[in-house]
């Protein structure tokens, strides 16, 4: 039984008691002031109780929907990530055609593939620390 259980418990029984009964007989007009008190003191404790379940009920909910965020979550970054490993060469062959009319139509040269592939370029570091 957890720390909170216990203090739950306790404060059921002691409402329990109250409800049984008076602690003090109504014998004279002084112990009404008490009776009085003492209802009052019941009808806070059970506006606690009911609060207490409403908390418990909306934690639940919070809780449940927290879960279904870090759901979410975790399925765009992955959406994200994979759409981001797509090799260059996909995107860079599509424009390939373009170019060579370009090329062609200003009477300039590009380079070829053998000698892109010939470029010794520093490769990329820290990329992941980017985005």
């Amino acid at each position: 039984m957890g720390n909170g259980e216990l203090r739950n418990s306790q404060l059921t029984n002691d409402y329990s008691r109250l409800v049984a009964g008076p602690l003090v007989p109504r014998q004279s007009r002084g112990n009404e002031g008490l009776h009085s008190s003492l209802q009052t003191f019941e009808e806070l404790i059970a506006q606690i109780q009911e609060t207490r379940i409403d908390i418990d009920l909306v934690s639940g909910e919070l809780a449940e929907e927290l879960n279904q965020v870090r759901v979410d979550l975790t399925r765009i970054y992955s959406d994200v990530t994979e759409s981001r490993l797509v090799p260059f060469q996909t995107f860079a062959q599509r424009f390939l055609p373009q170019l060579n009319r370009l090329t062609q139509r200003l009477g300039k040269s590009a380079a070829s593939r053998g000698d892109l592939n010939k470029l010794k370029l520093p490769p990329l570091k820290n990329f992941t620390s980017l985005g």
